[in-house]
C-alpha cells in the first residue's frame, strides 16, 4: 500500500509533499475509549486519576478528555 497506493493518491490530490500525522484516528470518534483503548480503558483511566488527579494533561480522544468539552477548556463534571 505504501509503495503503490500512496503515491497515486498523492498524484491525485496535488498534494505529493503534505506529509501526515503519524496517527489518522478520527480524534471526533465518539466512542473512543472502547474504539483506541479498548478493554485497556478502564485501568488506563484510573492510573490517570492517580498521576493527574487535576487533569493538567489532556488530549483530544485521550484518557480523561470526557471530562472536558470538545474544545479542552472547560469541564463537563
Amino acid at each position: 500500500m505504501t509503495l503503490d497506493w500512496v503515491p497515486k493518491l498523492a498524484a491525485l490530490t496535488r498534494q505529493a509533499d503534505s506529509g501526515s500525522y503519524s496517527n489518522e484516528a478520527d480524534a471526533r470518534e465518539p466512542r473512543f475509549q472502547e474504539t483506541f483503548f479498548g478493554p485497556h480503558y478502564k485501568k488506563l483511566s484510573a492510573i490517570k486519576t492517580k498521576y493527574d488527579p487535576d487533569d493538567l494533561f489532556i488530549v483530544t480522544a485521550g484518557v480523561g478528555s470526557e471530562r472536558w468539552d470538545v474544545d479542552g477548556l472547560c469541564r463537563t463534571e
